[in-house]
C-alpha cells in the first residue's frame, strides 16, 4: 500500500499567507462604513464608535506599510485602496447627516467645498486616466489623518471643532494632487508630493 509523505507536500508558507494581508486589509474598510453607521444609528456608546474608526485608520496605515515591505504594491491594490478610503468616509458623512444633522447644516460650507473638490478630482481621473488616482502623498495622509480624528469628533462626541482642521489639510492635499497630475505625463501612484513629481519628470 502505498503512503502519501505529507511532507512531499507543499504547505501554504507564511509568507503567501502575507502576501493576502494589505488586500485584507483594503476590504476591511467595505465592512468598517456599514458599521459606523449602524452604530451611530443605534446610539452605541463613543467607545465603539471609537475602536471602528481605529481599525479602519490602522488599516488604513498598514495595507501600504506591508505592501511595501512584501514588495507588492501595485496599481490595482492602490487603487483599491483609494476606493476603499472614499467608501469609508461616505458611510461617515451619512453617519454623521442621519445623527448629528445640525452639525453638518452648520458647517456646510467647507464640507460642500471639499465634497465639490473631490468629485472634480475624481471627475478629472476618469477623463483623463480611465480610474481614479491613488497618488497617496504626504498632503493626503496629512488629510487622512485630520478626518479621522474629525469623524471622531462628530460622532463620538458629536462636535465639529475638527472639521476646519480637516477642511485646510483636505484644501492643501488637493492643491498638491492637482500639481501632481499636472507635472507628470500620465498616471502614477505613490507619488509623495509635487517636488517628488518634477524630480520624475526630470529624469531621463
Amino acid at each position: 500500500m502505498e503512503t502519501t509523505n505529507p511532507s512531499s507536500k507543499s504547505p501554504i508558507s507564511s509568507r503567501s499567507v502575507a502576501r493576502n494581508v494589505p488586500a485584507l486589509l483594503v476590504a476591511s474598510r467595505f465592512v468598517l462604513g456599514p458599521l459606523v453607521v449602524a452604530l451611530s444609528l443605534l446610539g452605541e456608546t463613543p467607545t465603539w464608535i471609537l475602536l471602528v474608526l481605529l481599525a479602519a485608520m490602522l488599516s488604513d496605515i498598514l495595507d501600504g506599510v506591508i505592501a511595501r515591505r512584501l514588495k507588492i504594491v501595485t496599481a490595482r491594490l492602490r487603487v483599491a485602496d483609494s476606493w476603499a478610503d472614499a467608501w469609508f468616509f461616505v458611510c461617515i458623512g451619512l453617519a454623521a447627516w442621519l445623527t448629528v444633522p445640525e452639525i453638518i447644516r452648520a458647517y456646510w460650507i467647507p464640507l460642500s467645498i471639499e465634497v465639490v473638490l473631490q468629485v472634480a478630482a475624481y471627475t478629472y481621473d476618469l477623463i483623463r486616466y480611465g480610474r481614479i488616482s491613488s497618488l497617496h502623498a504626504y498632503s493626503a495622509k496629512a488629510w487622512g489623518a485630520s478626518l479621522y480624528f474629525a469623524a471622531a469628533g462628530l460622532l463620538a462626541f458629536h462636535t465639529g471643532a475638527l472639521i476646519w482642521l480637516a477642511f485646510g489639510f483636505g484644501l492643501a492635499s488637493a492643491i498638491d494632487a492637482t500639481a501632481i497630475k499636472l507635472i507628470l505625463p500620465g498616471w502614477n501612484h505613490d507619488v509623495l508630493s509635487a517636488w517628488h513629481a518634477w524630480r520624475m519628470r526630470q529624469r531621463p
